[in-house]
């Protein structure tokens, strides 16, 4: 079926008849004659599969699946394999923006894009998928962070959902299995502490009282005092999500709808956030959905015109506006709270939080010095007992961590204490 050929300038060959009859002589370069007769055998293993119609063996498939370009070029020219797929990088790149694995919220996609112009960039729009080497990708990533400007976390974002790009193109046999030219760069995010900051309540006051009106008082309180996420979080917060009676609101995360729980979790009406927010119950008219007005919700230009406020508060735009709203709450929430209900109340994972959130207060450093307990909430039973939440005796605890008497389900009193509300868009 297939025989191999003398060498001609140290050059062998292969000769094969095929499915059709025809007989191709397949060049296969300078090899040694072992080489030479381990390519024969899989070569007439190939041609016997398309005479009798059966796969290949195991063995000459993953031959296949590694071969070079040019001797699998010869190969399909004869009719053995099946022509390689083809992409460059900015077909393959655009196509899988348009149509990426799974389902993503905007926010997800606009990262992906973000860091697919870099890759493009870098390598041009014309480059063959396969032709990319590890050499290459460790040149990108360098030029990141240097050429380009990218903060580490930045360049590492990048080459995570570059990854994503390559394992689609691995799936669609653009590029082979065992290629991986990303698999050596760094994809996972450290967070930057230089760009945390925690913003004190006398600072959040400051801008609350520089808000234009209520819609933003409220939404700047949902992120600082109640952990949401702007605007993936707050666009979507309905009047419908609010418990008063039980003192919390459900919270829809696209974020994480993927992981334990669909993304929804409950937050308490934390103090600080409730008179806001029965304000802006009152303020809504009769039937309006959600908390957030439609003027703002979905707006572009919110981090803009939140810099705007905080320039008018008379200070200066600190980084990551929102985010570090969240984060000082995350850090309020684990220290008098624990770690387990920040994770829970403030919606990611431990580990998350560590790297992203959490931050070191003047006040931790205070409270350091004069010895004083670092978790107030927490202490032990004067008799040696188990810890025990403060207002436990003689008291329940509601979801916000704060102490009622009682059963507060069907009376006029909520959120610990606080006014359950008598006007608002749902009122009868």
């Amino acid at each position: 079926m297939a025989t191999l050929l003398q060498p001609v300038n140290g050059r062998w060959a292969v000769q094969v008849k095929v499915v059709s009859g025809k007989r191709h002589t397949i060049r296969l370069g300078k090899v040694t004659e072992r080489q030479a007769g381990t390519i024969k055998d899989h070569i007439e293993g190939l041609a016997v599969s398309g005479i009798s119609g059966m796969p290949p063996s195991r063995s000459t498939a993953a031959w296949v699946a590694e071969l070079g370009d040019v001797l699998h070029a010869r190969l399909a020219k004869a009719g053995l394999v099946p022509e390689r797929k083809k992409s460059t990088l900015g077909e393959f790149v655009e196509g899988w923006l348009a149509n990426p694995p799974g389902s993503i919220v905007e926010a997800t996609r606009k990262k992906h894009r973000s860091a697919s112009k870099h890759l493009v960039e870098f390598f041009g729009p014309d480059r063959d998928l396969r032709s990319i080497t590890a050499g290459d990708a460790e040149r990108w990533f360098t030029w990141m962070r240097g050429e380009r400007g990218l903060a580490e976390d930045t360049a590492r974002k990048s080459v995570g959902i570059a990854r994503q790009i390559f394992k689609s193109a691995e799936k669609d046999g653009l590029i082979d299995r065992d290629a991986k030219p990303l698999a050596d760069l760094p994809g996972t995010t450290r967070g930057n502490r230089d760009r945390m900051a925690f913003i004190t309540k006398d600072q959040t006051a400051a801008v609350l009282e520089a808000c234009s009106d209520g819609d933003w008082r409220l939404l700047v309180c949902l992120a600082r005092y109640g952990g949401l996420r702007v605007c993936s979080e707050t666009d979507v917060l309905r009047w419908s999500d609010i418990d008063w009676e039980a003192g919390y609101f459900t919270v829809h995360a696209s974020k994480t709808r993927k992981s334990t729980g669909g993304g929804v979790r409950k937050v308490p009406i934390f103090e600080e956030l409730y008179h806001e927010l029965l304000a802006g119950w009152e303020r809504a008219e009769p039937g309006t959905e959600y908390v957030i007005e439609d003027r703002h919700r979905g707006n572009k230009n919110l981090g803009t015109h939140f810099k705007r406020i905080i320039e008018r508060a008379g200070m200066t735009p600190w980084p990551k506006p929102w985010q570090n709203l969240r984060a000082s709450r995350a850090t309020e929430v684990e220290a008098r709270w624990g770690g387990f209900k920040e994770s829970q109340w403030i919606g990611h994972s431990p580990l998350v939080a560590r790297r992203h959130y959490l931050q070191i207060t003047e006040e931790d450093y205070r409270q350091a010095a004069a010895g004083e307990l670092q978790n107030p909430v927490q202490h032990l039973h004067a008799d040696g007992g188990e810890p025990r939440q403060t207002g436990e005796v003689g008291a329940k605890e509601n979801p916000a961590g704060m102490a009622v008497s009682g059963d507060l389900r069907g009376s006029s009193v909520g959120c610990g204490g606080l006014p359950l509300p008598e006007y608002g868009p749902y009122r009868t």
